[in-house]
């Protein structure tokens, strides 16, 4: 594991930052694994597979930044850095993703915030920006970085992402129009998905620079997401809109690590008025749920219909095979969000983005253009 030298003037001896090489993985991972999920329903993260793999949805290239406590040869705080090509409007720019931001309680929150935060210009110095979303009442964490506190660069908020957790079974149905035919993707469909990507994409910031290769290969940025997974809509025999459900509990899941002491004492009675709406129940403790990711959600003019239509399709496809839990991220101002009409749980996560001084010319795209993160990717 390199020692990251020369690059924090007169830092705190017990506190070294570092960057986690491949031969350290063993030992951050056990590391990892124990820490608590953040939110006050703590959801963490369950690695079936290796870190590494783990890393590959979130980023193209991925960095951990750890400190350790020197008097105890322990890391005491991390920071994930992944980069992927994302859309700033007509342009495709790499961008920086900063996740799991942690430090160990009872430690030095203010240094070792500065020691990851300092680390940042060494990793992301061919970037544009700093992209980072956090659970909406991990306040600490947010007025961090919104203050630029612990030598942080100053995140400018850009409003909440939606994420509605629902049961496929419980989706609206309506009569597709006439003039939509919606149909499982096949391999020879994959050039023009691309290509409608990349051309309706550019309506929405952040949204991920996919390309051809990353559907046909097994691992990556799309690691388990197969073609037939894609659900097409077309018009006039042209693409109108596409979905996909994603099924990564082969290389991950979520599990829920604990309650606040009143939802503790209320969940069973919090479940049954969540069975009588029909939204998804409050997991037991440690207990992995069975979930997919709504992804790659593109519409060509956000026409609700098409959404609908889709949404439809995945109704369809999940009455003749398992019921898990199905998850979707929408941005606040996102006009599609208008177009959800049946029971979903929902939680919220600040989005975050940092500009270097010399990349202020999106500035402007903040405000004309509606965010979207990939859920599966963050």
């Amino acid at each position: 594991m390199p020692q990251v030298k020369g690059l924090i003037k007169g830092e705190n001896p017990r506190y070294q930052p570092w960057i986690v090489s491949e031969e350290e993985l063993g030992p951050f991972t056990e590391w990892a694994r124990n820490i608590p999920g953040f939110g006050t329903i703590q959801i963490s993260t369950l690695i079936k597979t290796s870190y590494a793999q783990t890393l590959e949805f979130k980023g193209e290239e991925n960095f951990i930044a750890a400190v350790k406590d020197t008097h105890s040869d322990q890391y005491c705080g991390m920071c994930l850095v992944s980069k992927k090509e994302v859309a700033f409007g007509d342009k495709i720019e790499k961008t920086a993703y900063l996740s799991s931001l942690y430090v160990e309680p009872r430690k030095r929150k203010g240094v070792i915030f500065g020691l990851l935060f300092r680390m940042l210009p060494l990793l992301t110095n061919d970037c544009t920006g700093c992209l980072v979303t956090v659970m909406a009442d991990n306040e600490e964490v947010v007025k961090i970085l919104q203050l630029g506190k612990g030598g942080s660069p100053v995140f400018k908020d850009l409003g909440f992402l939606h994420t509605l957790v629902f049961h496929p079974r419980k989706i609206a149905s309506f009569e597709n129009p006439e003039k939509l035919e919606i149909s499982t993707a096949l391999p020879d469909d994959i050039k023009a998905l691309t290509a409608f990507w990349k051309r309706e994409m550019a309506n929405r910031l952040f949204s991920p620079h996919y390309l051809e290769k990353h559907i046909a290969t097994r691992g990556g940025l799309l690691r388990g997401l197969n073609v037939n997974d894609f659900f097409i809509a077309r018009a006039g025999g042209q693409i109108v809109g596409s979905i996909a459900v994603w099924n990564q509990n082969a290389t991950k899941s979520w599990v829920v690590k604990s309650y606040p002491p009143m939802v503790k004492i209320m969940r069973l009675l919090i479940n049954l008025f969540a069975k009588f709406r029909g939204v998804p129940t409050l997991p037991s403790i440690n207990e992995p749920l069975d979930y997919r990711m709504i992804a790659l959600l593109c519409i060509n003019e956000n026409d609700p219909h098409v959404l609908r239509a889709l949404l439809n399709m995945v109704k369809k496809h999940f009455q003749h095979h398992e019921q898990p839990v199905l998850a979707m991220g929408l941005h606040e101002r996102d006009p599609l969000l208008k177009s959800i009409h049946f029971p979903y749980f929902l939680m919220k996560s600040k989005v975050l983005f940092a500009l270097t001084p010399s990349d202020t010319e999106y500035e402007a795209t903040f405000e004309n253009l509606v965010p979207y993160l990939e859920l599966g990717s963050l």
